[in-house]
């Protein structure tokens, strides 16, 4: 039988008692096995394939596709994650080129996705092989959801003028958030202060990066300002300072009355902030304890 490159669409035959070279995606290579063992591809078979699989047999390695840049993305498309999380393609060339033939690859959004390599070369050797290109997942700090970036495959650069110029499509990429908008006050309780002045201190930090330009204002207060007062009396975070945790001083105050140790909270407001994920979220309130003066 003379050699070709050729795929199998659904429903199509393989003919009887013929050996065959197959060039598998990796992204299917489980699917493939699990093919192999519920059929015999030795007798005439029925194969339900994609385009996402090469199949080659006999002699010369010549081919009989129209030239092209295939892009092959597994079903469901492609997720990477904020922690890091990866995602793979395969790109193929349909027909033998005459000369080397180079793909560039490139983020549309480098904050949220890295694509590596940089480029592909396909050579009038290896021009059959499938080729793989992964893309990484990039953490920005901020509660922005899922975004959708892409992996740009530029215009192909060959001598070949059949690939010269040919531009596949580019890869859409969804990239899977990991942060979660929130204010973190620490100690929560456990605190002391005396009627003779005696201070403690906690610290506020934001979780996440608030948007860029905007505000989170945290207003502070006692509930009793006869037994402790806080200051400052707000903390203001920025999408340059969030992540630097801020401190409130709680100092005793001498209310002149014999009531032995009182118990009392600094509470914080509600945040301000022109970030919606931050609008409105009530940070944990600090409970203090203000120690008699010793007659």
């Amino acid at each position: 039988m003379r050699r070709s490159l050729w795929r199998l669409s659904q429903a199509d035959e393989l003919p009887k008692d013929q050996t065959f070279s197959l060039f598998l995606n990796p992204l299917f290579l489980g699917d493939f096995m699990s093919f192999l063992a519920q059929r015999s591809i030795i007798r005439t078979a029925t194969l339900f394939l994609t385009a996402s699989w090469i199949i080659g047999c006999g002699d010369d390695g010549s081919s009989t596709d129209t030239t092209g840049i295939e892009v092959i993305v597994a079903n469901g498309g492609l997720n990477t994650t904020e922690t890091g999380g990866t995602a793979s393609f395969v790109i193929r060339l349909l027909a033998a080129p005459s000369a080397d033939v180079m793909v560039p690859l490139s983020s549309s959004d480098e904050t949220e996705g890295l694509v590596t390599p940089a480029e592909l070369t396909f050579t009038i050797d290896d021009w059959s092989a499938p080729q793989m290109v992964t893309a990484t997942g990039v953490d920005d700090d901020i509660q922005d959801g899922t975004v959708v970036y892409l992996a740009q495959l530029g215009a192909a650069m060959s001598s070949d003028e059949n690939y010269s110029g040919l531009d596949a499509e580019d890869v859409s990429i969804e990239n899977i958030d990991d942060e979660t908008a929130g204010i973190t006050v620490s100690p929560t309780s456990g605190l002391t202060t005396t009627e003779g002045g005696g201070s403690d201190t906690f610290s506020i930090v934001l979780n996440s990066q608030p948007q860029t330009d905007t505000e989170v204002i945290v207003a502070v207060s006692s509930s009793n300002p006869a037994e402790g007062t806080a200051v400052p009396t707000s903390v203001t975070f920025t999408d340059e300072n969030w992540d630097s945790p801020q401190v409130v001083t709680v100092t005793g105050q001498d209310d002149g009355e014999a009531d032995g140790n009182v118990v009392y909270s600094i509470e914080t407001a509600p945040a301000e902030s022109g970030d919606s994920n931050y609008t409105g979220l009530d940070a944990a309130d600090v409970e203090v304890t203000n120690t008699t003066r010793t007659m």
